[in-house]
């Protein structure tokens, strides 16, 4: 595949936006773009549902028209489909995307809409996740602002404002039985790295399949570097500068994450000789359980180790890319390769993955991440693991739930009540004994004051009383 196909390829639009009714306005959206689809871009938050259609309602309110504050609630009714999806209108500016998408999803829109507040084109934007999308499950698309604003017209418009309605289509290329995915991503990336660890065992799953997979690693070039052709040592990098990473704390150096790029490529291309990536990805997992506290030669070994990686191919094959012996100046034939195909690519950002040649948006998350995966098979033909539910993990509790503290007072209740069954058939006995001992007493004094006046009232025959 050529470069230019591959950029062309990877620019392929995820969300198909149409105007649904009415048809005044669809009909002017045709007359601006082939078939009418409306140009926009996805955001790279939120969980698109590959594979789905939402058709809904637009709703729009001039005094919260840019979503930066909590908003109030929309009456959301009269859905052309019958079924409860909205989608919210508002504009850019003011605030970041995330916060917009999070209060419209807090109303209870299914989608968001961006009006941009420039003369450009929407496909050039990435609207990227400022780090504060967790939880945030609504897709996001911007729009251009004269396709935003004749939206606006119909919405203001008493006659139609009811019916705008738009149609949102959710693509993924298909392959047939087959898929193809690659990830673009860097060592350091702890948040990314805590989801590999949860994705390896469906990495697996997907490798017993008919699936072509490949991580890209992604470094920096020292720029200043390049003025004395790298010909000395930088920090932080290998090869005189040119493969770099910023390190995100200081139990590693990003010279320490480099040679990790670099190790996992190794690992990867001996996965890749045996057509088994379960190999790689069971060594991400426990790169991370081993080396969660910083990069040392025991830490990646012992994940070599335990994943059933050849620790010495792994540190031959590392050697023999670099173009000499010495690893601070000397190129890596590797590294070139990863950063000149990151060069030559249209996504623009990192950790990213590509399915069928097409950017997934959405959650670093399992189970979105399965949702995008599957839907680049064709109908009927994907695999058992795209059949299961979604998997629910629920969050770990250290304190005591509600239902345990109601099994405890139950047991509480259980032993009080034996406890006192047990003293009142204690406290019946002891009563008895007690009552015996003073009838017995009684008897036998009874009889003893007999005996004692049996000469004053003639023969009467003796009794004698034992306690046993």
């Amino acid at each position: 595949m050529s470069k230019f196909l591959i950029v062309c390829l990877l620019g392929l639009v995820v969300g198909k936006m149409y105007v649904y009714s009415p048809d005044a306005l669809r009909q002017e959206m045709q007359s601006r773009y082939q078939h009418g689809e409306i140009r926009n871009s996805l955001a790279n938050f939120g969980n698109p549902p590959y594979g789905s259609v939402i058709i809904g309602r637009v709703f729009y309110r001039d005094s919260q028209s840019d979503a930066c504050q909590a908003m109030q609630m929309f009456d959301w009714t009269d859905d052309p489909d019958q079924i409860n999806t909205p989608i919210l209108l508002v504009r850019r500016g003011s605030c970041p995307f995330v916060m917009k998408a999070r209060h419209a999803q807090d109303i209870g829109a299914r989608a968001l809409i961006v009006i941009d507040n420039k003369d450009e084109n929407p496909e050039s934007i990435i609207m990227i996740d400022n780090g504060s999308a967790g939880n945030i499950f609504i897709p996001t698309f911007l729009i251009s602002k004269s396709d935003g604003e004749l939206l606006l017209k119909y919405i203001n418009n008493n006659v139609y404002a009811r019916h705008v309605a738009i149609s949102l289509t959710f693509t993924m290329p298909h392959n047939g039985n087959k898929i193809s995915y690659g990830l673009y991503m860097s060592s350091e990336n702890a948040v990314f790295y805590d989801f590999l660890k949860d994705f390896a065992s469906l990495g697996s799953e997907i490798a017993k399949t008919e699936a072509a997979f490949q991580p890209h690693y992604v470094t920096k070039t020292c720029i200043p570097c390049s003025s004395n052709n790298f010909k000395q040592e930088e920090a932080n990098c290998l090869s005189g500068g040119r493969y770099c990473i910023d390190p995100p704390t200081e139990t590693s150096s990003g010279r320490d994450y480099v040679y990790e790029n670099l190790r996992e490529i190794c690992i990867y291309r001996q996965t890749d000789s045996k057509d088994n990536y379960a190999l790689w990805f069971n060594y991400i997992k426990h790169f991370h359980e081993f080396c969660s506290g910083g990069i040392v030669e025991t830490c990646v070994n012992s994940a070599m180790t335990k994943a059933n990686v050849n620790v010495k191919k792994v540190n031959q094959c590392i050697e023999e890319s670099f173009s000499g012996k010495n690893h601070l100046i000397d190129d890596n034939q590797l590294l070139k390769d990863a950063k000149d195909f990151w060069g030559n690519i249209a996504v623009s950002y990192y950790p990213a993955l590509v399915i069928n040649n097409q950017t997934y948006r959405g959650d670093w998350e399992v189970d979105p991440v399965r949702r995008g995966l599957c839907a680049g098979y064709s109908y009927g033909q994907d695999p058992s693991f795209c059949k299961e539910e979604p998997t629910v993990t629920e969050p770990e509790n250290e304190g005591i739930g509600a239902w345990s503290i109601i099994l405890i007072l139950l047991l509480c209740v259980v032993l009080v009540g034996a406890i006192l069954v047990f003293y009142r058939m204690w406290i019946r006995r002891e009563m008895k004994g007690e009552m015996r001992r003073q009838v017995n007493t009684a008897v036998t004094q009874y009889f003893a004051l007999a005996d004692s006046s049996s000469v004053q009232l003639g023969e009467r025959q003796a009794v004698r009383v034992s306690y046993n």
